[in-house]
């Protein structure tokens, strides 16, 4: 009987780390691909790039003002870096979570001492074929709320704060 308990002990032993790992979350597992693209709205910034996860994605790459266009990314929890190409130097990161099948716009704005990662989820469907469609992205971190008016006198956006689209 002693011997039977000792093997059944032994046996929990070496079943017990194998449940542990079988049941633990794996939250940063990629569960597919989704579209990301970055918008460089750092007044002050230089040519900078995206590093998702520790990877430098060359394709997000861009200036001051500029877009690049999207580019496949994994989906999951991950940490999003953004790196001047002159200094050399991170210039700010954040821990963002992408859903696979989606698309995004991560935006860097301020300025290089006081710089922040902005991501919003982009919905490309496209309603009404007849219309043009814009956005109006406010990455000016001295600015007033924005709104966009045509010549005739419409307003097409209206209050766009500081960080919004």
């Amino acid at each position: 009987m002693k011997m039977l308990l000792r093997n059944v002990s032994y046996c929990w032993i070496l079943i017990l780390p194998f449940l542990i790992m079988a049941c633990s979350k794996e939250e940063d597992v990629p569960t597919g691909p989704a579209q990301l693209m970055f918008i460089n709205g750092l007044t002050d910034g230089n040519m900078s790039t995206v590093i998702v996860a520790d990877s430098t994605i060359v394709a997000l790459t861009a200036g001051f003002g500029n877009p690049t266009a999207y580019n496949e990314i994994n989906s999951g929890n991950q940490k999003f870096e953004l790196r001047d190409l002159v200094t050399g130097n991170i210039v700010t990161s954040k821990n963002l979570s992408i859903s696979a099948g989606r698309n995004y716009t991560l935006m860097a704005a301020g300025n290089t001492t006081n710089a922040e990662l902005v991501i919003k989820e982009d919905d490309l469907s496209i309603p009404d074929t007849t219309k043009a469609y814009i956005r109006l992205i406010n990455l000016s971190p001295n600015s007033q709320a924005m709104t966009m008016s045509i010549t005739a006198g419409a307003d097409l956006a209206m209050n766009v704060t500081y960080k919004s689209v």
